[in-house]
């Protein structure tokens, strides 16, 4: 512990210097990020499912027995912790993703030179917070810390952290410390990564949820493999694997950051979609920019223009498309949103709100957390049947708890009738949704949701 300690202050007191330097930066940063993903970034349903979790825990839910998610607890639950102290609304979320963003910052500008300019005006487009963003700083982080050769305790914690925030990514991210080929140094990373992982577990045995953990992280996965979508943007990925390992092997860079890089791609598995594709490439592309003799004045000059361009854009989509502040709205307060999507919206929650009070309601669309937000009814497992987040085998037992609990209750299922279109391109369970259609009656439709009852 001694050694943790002291590589701990001297990685803080270097951390006050530079801070000293550049704080005026960050700031710059930290306001242009907020105010991005406030006014120019549309809410995804990611967003929502992210911010969801944190409001989940917030509210005392515990994750894996009350609400279901594939990811791991510890993203959620340092969100939470700000819903928590500074209020439970969209605005402080986003505040927390700039937080997270701009430290990223700093550890790109510490990694990447001259070119970190470029790197971060790419990551902009996808800054909003969720777990992928939180992994991506520990990797610069750890990028960093391999520079200093002498933080192995600190590299194994780092690690430790990531496994308990997205399991794949952090155990792909632990195979580069096997490339340091010195016993010792693996030894003290397999010690802080461990004393990471048994309080994880300690904790949530204390708290009953370490069965759904590996339910939904692990076994979970099996669902999302056997409906992996490979769409256009993943040739990126293997030119990114192409590229690393030519460097590698025939250019004789044998950096352990470039094995780090090549761990990170799992990060696009199973979805390989352009959100999970571009974060995965960012720090690639960095790698290969550090090798160009860029111009750091060309770079800021052009992330400023960048950021005009931006606003221009956005006062003209918003002008084009109606966005609108809802201020009568949970989510879309301190997030725009098109004038006809917030009315939709609204015309649903209305129903549910109507229907609450004597039905045990089940909404099977990719947007049931909204609604159940904006309505303020609490989340449970039937509001993200996507593949992967069900569990092991999870369309049987989730059929099977449906009809347990819907024979002693009355049930209204609201689909959304483009799930089994195609036109949505989504990982919604197409299975779980005709069991509802071909078993029960179509009672009522609103905007695009069928309605389907058991009769009662």
């Amino acid at each position: 512990m001694f050694f943790v300690e002291k590589e701990c202050n001297l990685l803080y007191n270097e951390y006050v210097v530079y801070m000293k330097k550049i704080n005026f930066e960050l700031i710059f940063i930290f306001i242009i990020t907020l105010l991005y993903n406030i006014f120019c970034n549309p809410i995804s349903i990611d967003d929502v499912w992210s911010y969801g979790f944190s409001y989940n825990i917030a509210n005392g839910l515990v994750p894996y027995v009350d609400f279901n998610m594939v990811i791991g607890p510890l993203f959620p639950i340092i969100a939470s912790l700000f819903l928590v102290i500074f209020g439970k609304n969209m605005l402080v979320f986003n505040i927390f993703g700039a937080i997270i963003a701009t430290i990223l910052f700093y550890f790109m500008k510490k990694i990447n030179n001259k070119c970190y300019y470029i790197i971060y005006a790419i990551f902009l487009f996808f800054s909003s917070p969720n777990y992928n963003i939180l992994c991506l700083l520990l990797l610069y982080i750890l990028l960093y810390l391999e520079k200093k050769q002498n933080n192995d305790y600190i590299i194994g914690i780092i690690l430790g952290i990531i496994i308990f925030i997205k399991i794949n990514i952090g155990i792909f991210l632990c195979i580069p410390s096997l490339f340091t080929k010195n016993p010792k140094r693996i030894l003290k990373r397999i010690l802080g990564c461990e004393t990471i992982f048994l309080l994880g577990i300690l904790i949530m045995l204390f708290c009953g949820n370490l069965d759904g953990f590996f339910n939904y992280t692990i076994l979970g996965l099996l669902d999302f493999t056997n409906n992996t979508k490979f769409y256009n943007w993943g040739i990126l990925t293997i030119f990114s694997i192409i590229v690393l390992l030519y460097f590698y092997i025939i250019k004789k860079d044998k950096s352990i950051n470039i094995i780090y890089l090549l761990c990170f791609q799992i990060i696009c598995y199973p979805i390989f979609d352009t959100y999970h594709v571009i974060i995965a490439f960012i720090p690639v592309l960095g790698y290969l920019l550090n090798k160009v003799n860029l111009n750091k004045r060309i770079c800021q000059i052009s992330f400023l223009f960048f950021l005009l361009l931006i606003c221009i854009y956005n006062l003209y989509s918003s002008n084009i498309n109606n966005k609108i502040f809802d201020d009568n709205s949970m989510l879309f307060k301190y997030k725009m949103i098109e004038k006809n999507i917030s009315l939709e919206i609204k015309e649903i929650v209305s129903y549910i709100k109507n229907n609450d009070a004597n039905k045990d309601i089940y909404i099977f669309d990719s947007m049931a957390y909204i609604y159940k937000l904006e309505s303020n009814i609490a989340i449970n497992k039937f509001d993200l049947i996507s593949y992967g987040n069900m569990g092991y085998k999870g369309t049987y037992v989730y059929i099977n708890d449906i009809n347990d609990n819907c024979r002693n209750n009355n049930c209204l299922f609201l689909l959304n009738h483009y799930e089994l279109s195609g036109l949505l391109n989504n990982q919604t369970n197409k299975e779980l949704v005709k069991y509802i259609i071909n078993n029960y009656e179509k009672v009522d439709e609103i905007s695009y949701i069928d309605v389907y009852s058991d009769g009662g």
